[in-house]
């Protein structure tokens, strides 16, 4: 059976602490309201590390967005955005990261750089 891992923010003391499954979670934190829930996307970066909701990315190469009459437009590395959740899927956003279209990107062709809540400031670096 496979577990799904949780992380959670404590507003409490700024700390992060990484559970295996969210009964352990819940059995560890006494006050559930000083909490930010975030899921482990099942995902790695370039590096191997584990993606999750609220991680802070950057892009690590260029990647081609879309080719209209045999030209290719590229989306430049370096572009940095935020791991969400919504409407049932993972994805990035905020930042100056941008993807247009149809175009899907690699998450191993992303780098975890920080979280949205210990990092606060990568997202408006430009």
């Amino acid at each position: 059976m496979r577990t799904i891992k949780f992380r959670a923010w404590d507003t409490r003391f700024n700390d992060m602490h990484y559970y295996a499954d969210v009964r352990t979670w819940h059995l560890n934190t006494p006050d559930l309201e000083e909490c930010t829930l975030m899921q482990y996307t099942g995902l790695k970066d370039e590096n191997g590390k584990e993606i999750y909701e609220g991680d802070v990315v950057v892009r690590v190469e260029d990647v081609v967005a879309e080719t209209i009459g045999g030209y290719q437009r590229y989306e430049p590395e370096g572009q940095i955005g935020s791991v969400e959740f919504n409407n049932g899927a993972f994805f990035v956003s905020g930042g100056n990261f941008y993807s247009y279209g149809e175009q899907m990107f690699l998450w191993s062709d992303l780098e975890v750089i920080g979280n949205i809540y210990e990092d606060p400031e990568l997202l408006t670096k430009e």
